[in-house]
């Protein structure tokens, strides 16, 4: 009776152990978005920004002012605000994807998941200072298009 009742524990913890194998501890939207999210806010800026600058000098954008600074670089500012928020995120998911799949028991040594995971988070850094270095010569350059 009792070689059984092992069986059936022997069972249940490989059903269980077999259960969780089946749940990722991270989805693949949070893996794509945390290595690609920091690249693609670093795009939109770069495209936003130049278009921002170009049409923004031509109009009559470029006259209106506050607290001394024009509107084509309060423009800019905005779109800093919002990209940075999306690179943020994408290094803030990146980073919690790491952490988890490190913490994670099951994780091989190799795991591409991992790799993607640490890749993101570590080039979203490198975004993040891109755009904030691509936004700081607007404060002086567009004081007068």
């Amino acid at each position: 009776m009792n070689e059984s009742m092992g069986s059936n524990n022997e069972w249940a913890d490989s059903a269980a152990s077999e259960a969780s194998k089946a749940i990722a501890p991270v989805s693949r939207f949070r893996l794509w978005f945390g290595l690609f999210g920091g690249a693609v806010a670093w795009t939109i800026h770069l495209l936003v920004a130049y278009a921002i600058a170009e049409f923004g000098c031509v109009s009559s954008f470029r006259d209106a002012r506050f607290l001394g600074i024009t509107g084509v670089a309060w423009g800019i500012l905005a779109l800093t605000v919002l990209t940075l928020i999306l690179a943020v995120g994408g290094l803030l998911i990146a980073r919690r994807s790491d952490r988890l799949l490190r913490e994670d028991i099951r994780q091989k040594e190799d795991d591409p998941e991992a790799f993607m995971a640490q890749v993101g988070w570590i080039t979203t850094v490198v975004f993040v200072a891109i755009i904030v270095a691509q936004t700081l010569p607007v404060l002086y350059y567009l004081r007068s298009c």
